[in-house]
């Protein structure tokens, strides 16, 4: 290969990316079918090369860019072989002008507020712990501030990207307030922080890295911490901003850089690096080597799993953690896994055995209504129902018969009068009709359940009879 000067390679640079990449596409020997105002290759339909941009994505892949990039990923060969390829030949100039982007500059600092309402935000809708919380926010990754958006002015939660130096580079914003108007798919502003760096990522260290792990989204990776904290040591936090192979490769070349004490290399730092695939070819995950230096705990969906696929079929060793998955649903993230842990634990909580001081009367109180009120309706019987489950009957004792005597006795008054405590409720329907509860846990009655209910039922009518047994014998 020829040797250049550094002020020449960045000119062949240049010119290669300044092509035609529709020209560059057809010199690969890629057939393209014209839709709409972009390209579709023939053989893969779902990469897509637009004129107007010059770039290509190739959406099945997660993989994207543009000439240089392009002749990489068709003919496997290096950067500067890419360049080689596009100067050598004879194409075109792009008819659009290749803009040069903006240096980053967090223009949101001004507008900064104290974290009230994202902390709120976090807990209340996220689920997370104030533990969790303060950690993040502790190491200066996050900040509450009010974003013009459009002509609304939209207060969000700044999840800020650092490079290696700490320098904010990029930031990624989530909407804290609910508006399903403007937001029908979550319900909640997200977007990126304009001209911000693509390829780093909103990041925390554990104690000294040693290994990866990669999520799609901060709050995605915030779960994951609070579920799996006390398992994680000397480990870097990444949010991938969705499933971005640019910033699993610069994270990579960070951590090694940082391990062998040495400075990251220029040629890394920029955009058109591609380090996982050039780790790839230098043999970095042959023969099983550093297999368990990148973990990709990403959504449990169609799309993680063919990102991850994508990697290993790419030569990348990779550990995958992925949530489980629920049954009925198509996607399932580590928040979704959050939330259910806390409302399961918040269950247990609420069916907790209550103070038996006065259950054996409410026991005779219950079934006292049942046989004598026979004529109850069945929205009689549901109101029972949904008062059992809040810890007693009804404050009234709604339903029974009035005494028969105009003076109550001692004991009718305990019986008929006193709001009862209910006995520890037991989690079934009948068939499919009236829920006991509505949780995923909820399940018809089987066999089994009827039997035991037969025989508490029977226990109590035993119970009663010693009762009024006793009761009679005193008068």
């Amino acid at each position: 290969m020829a040797s250049y000067t550094k002020e020449e390679r960045q000119a062949r640079k240049d010119y290669a990316k300044n092509r035609s990449i529709i020209e560059v596409a057809e010199g690969l020997g890629m057939e393209l079918v014209r839709s709409g105002r972009d390209f579709r290759w023939k053989e893969h339909d779902s990469m897509v090369l637009s004129p107007e941009k010059n770039l290509w994505n190739w959406f099945s892949q997660h993989k994207g860019g543009d000439t240089i990039a392009l002749v990489q990923e068709i003919r496997q060969v290096s950067f500067n072989q890419a360049v080689e390829f596009i100067n050598d030949g004879n194409y075109q100039e792009a008819a659009t002008e290749v803009q040069t982007k903006e240096t980053f500059s967090n223009y949101l600092e001004p507008y900064e507020k104290p974290f009230e309402e994202g902390r709120a935000y976090l807990k209340d809708v996220r689920g997370l712990s104030d533990e969790t919380i303060d950690f993040f926010y502790d190491q200066g990754a996050m900040t509450q501030a009010d974003a013009k958006i459009g002509d609304a002015i939209v207060p969000v939660i700044v999840f800020k990207t650092l490079d290696h130096t700490g320098q904010m580079v990029g930031g990624n914003l989530q909407g804290i307030v609910e508006n399903r108007e403007l937001y029908q798919k979550h319900g909640y502003f997200k977007g990126i922080m304009r001209n911000s760096n693509g390829f780093n990522g909103f990041s925390v260290d554990i104690g000294k890295p040693e290994r990866l792990i990669f999520a799609e989204s901060p709050i995605d990776l915030m779960s994951y911490y609070e579920l799996h904290k006390d398992q994680l040591e000397n480990v870097r936090l990444v949010s991938m901003d969705g499933l971005k192979e640019a910033i699993i490769g610069t994270n990579l070349v960070r951590l090694e850089s940082e391990l062998q004490g040495r400075r990251i290399a220029d040629q890394w730092l920029s955009a058109d690096s591609h380090p996982l695939d050039d780790a790839v070819k230098n043999g970095y995950f042959s023969d099983g080597k550093h297999g368990d230096i990148i973990t990709l705990v990403v959504d449990n969906d169609e799309g993680g799993h063919e990102f991850i696929n994508s990697l290993r079929d790419k030569g990348v060793g990779l550990v995958a953690d992925l949530p489980p998955e629920k049954p009925g649903e198509i996607k399932q993230d580590w928040n979704d896994v959050l939330k259910a842990s806390k409302f399961d634990n918040q269950e247990i909580q609420e069916e907790e055995i209550l103070p038996a001081t006065e259950t054996d009367q409410g026991l005779h109180n219950q079934i006292e209504d049942t046989k004598k009120a026979p004529e109850h309706s069945q929205e009689q019987i549901k109101k029972e129902r949904t008062s059992l489950y809040m810890g007693s009957l009804q404050p009234e004792a709604e339903g029974s018969p009035a005494p028969e005597v105009t003076e109550a006795t001692s004991f009718e008054r305990s019986v008929t009068r006193r709001p009862t405590v209910s006995s520890r409720y037991i989690n079934i329907s009948i068939k499919d009709g009236l829920k006991s509860r509505k949780t995923h846990k909820r399940r018809s009655v089987s066999e089994s359940d009827l039997s035991k209910l037969i025989g508490m039922v029977e226990g109590f009518k035993m119970l009663l009879f010693s009762i009024e047994m006793n009761w009679l014998i005193l008068q």
